[in-house]
């Protein structure tokens, strides 16, 4: 029952983008409506992908021939986004498919890492938190394929969250993790470099 819980708990909950009904239903304190639209939405539940890990959610298992896993964090080693926005560049000029999700409530400190929301003429139409999605590209003519983990570094259980990736290494047969990070240091760029 949706009744005793606050609208800040309930949209904290949800890590994927809130259905404009159910905001307009939780705005106008409509909850029995809602028991009655979860209802709904759960039989459509089976329908979507299951979780074949503790915290990863697969939308897809891609068959990988001995992969390398290219991983970048948001965060401190991410001096400019660098990391990030390496690996965003490498999944779009490699069309990498996006295969899963790891769920990352449990690792943010919510009072320092805000959720993001977007309005729209006064209605909230989405909350966005946190995310850490793998991306995959089958590589021809080459004995190991590609998977790419776009990231935010935690800030609570840190052995969990690393232990999570190598469990997915692991299950994948990964050949080698690679990490990918940027940092501020105090070098002069006219130096020549030793």
């Amino acid at each position: 029952k949706m009744a005793g819980a606050s609208l800040n708990s309930i949209l904290l909950s949800m890590s994927t983008p809130i259905p404009a009904k159910l905001l307009f239903m939780l705005v106008k304190g409509w909850y029995n409506d809602i028991d009655s639209w979860m209802l709904q939405e759960s039989k459509a539940e089976l329908e979507k992908p299951i979780h074949l890990m503790d915290r990863i959610t697969f939308s897809k298992k891609p068959d990988l021939n001995s992969p390398y896993l290219i991983a970048a964090f948001a965060g401190w080693p991410d001096a400019a986004g660098v990391a990030t926005r390496s690996v965003d560049y490498i999944v779009s000029k490699l069309k990498a498919k996006k295969f899963a999700e790891m769920d990352s409530e449990e690792f943010i400190d919510f009072n320092e890492s805000r959720p993001t929301i977007v309005v729209d003429e006064g209605i909230l139409q989405r909350l966005s938190l946190p995310r850490n999605d793998f991306y995959y590209r089958k590589s021809e003519g080459s004995s190991h394929d590609i998977i790419l983990l776009r990231g935010t570094e935690p800030q609570l259980k840190w052995k969990t969250f690393s232990n999570t990736i190598l469990k997915l290494a692991t299950y994948f047969n990964v050949a080698q993790i690679l990490t990918l990070g940027g940092l501020y240091d105090n070098v002069s760029h006219t130096r020549p470099p030793k």
